[in-house]
């Protein structure tokens, strides 16, 4: 992205902002995670407006929330931060950053797909982190690693390969025209 058109720049962040706080409303409610379209809106975000504007714009999604704009797919306040899938959400962050550091050159589907489902896998491991740490540590229950693995990557895991990858197509697509 050029650097002396910031205000295209802050424009995209914001777009990429805006789609993160949409995306929270299509949602399907598996508990306990309930499946939404953010974390290929986060990869999204880093594969088309770069490693750093992808992560700022997941931040920004992260800190309008904490602030306390229901903006998350269950509200919003600081308190937020204590729920067992608050790990997803800075997983968005950290996926996006991922992906938009793997697809800084070439814009072939297949370092698409690559790079998303990195990003998808960094998204995952923070949130399963965080929802072991809230259960365990936080409220005090016991959780076994078959829940944990139940409750965190077997019930959404499939449907997110699925969309990662329509996203990765459409990435390969976009990606020419926001250059």
């Amino acid at each position: 992205m050029n650097r002396r058109r910031p205000v295209y720049r802050l424009t995209l962040v914001a777009v990429f902002t805006a789609l993160l706080i949409a995306g929270a409303f299509f949602k399907i409610p598996i508990p306990p995670v309930p499946l939404t379209l953010q974390a290929q809106i986060a990869l999204l975000g880093g594969t088309l407006l770069g490693a750093g504007n992808g992560a700022l714009a997941a931040a920004l999604y992260v800190l309008l929330g904490l602030l306390g704009l229901p903006v998350f797919a269950g509200g919003g306040g600081l308190g937020y931060a204590l729920q067992p899938t608050f790990g997803y959400l800075l997983g968005f962050v950290g996926g996006a950053f991922l992906c938009g550091c793997l697809t800084r050159r070439g814009t072939s589907l297949k370092r698409m797909l690559a790079a998303q489902l990195a990003g998808l896998t960094v998204i995952y491991a923070l949130g399963i982190f965080w929802y072991g740490f809230s259960i365990s540590v936080l409220n005090g229950q016991y959780l076994s690693a078959q829940h944990l693995l139940t409750a965190t990557v077997l019930t959404t895991l499939p449907a997110d390969i699925l969309l990662t990858s329509v996203a990765s197509m459409a990435a390969a697509r976009l990606r020419q025209y926001l250059k």
